[in-house]
């Protein structure tokens, strides 16, 4: 889903370029299971992503510093 792997993940948030800020922003899609019985939800459910999925699922990292783009 993501065009990034850990390596690349790791080197967009290590520094900002535009203003060497060492904090973002990231947002991410994540996978969560919900159990459901007729209609309703029996339970709050449970995140099921690891490591892995969460840089698969990363969509944006927004620098604190300068709102740019990392």
């Amino acid at each position: 889903m993501s065009h990034l792997d850990e390596p690349q993940f790791g080197r967009a948030i290590a520094s900002c370029a535009k203003c060497d800020f060492k904090a973002f922003e990231v947002s991410a899609f994540l996978d969560r299971q919900l159990t459901v019985m007729v209609a309703a939800s029996t339970n709050d459910g449970r995140w099921t992503h690891d490591d892995k999925k969460l840089v698969d699922g990363v969509f944006q990292i927004l620098c604190l510093g300068c709102r740019t783009m990392a």
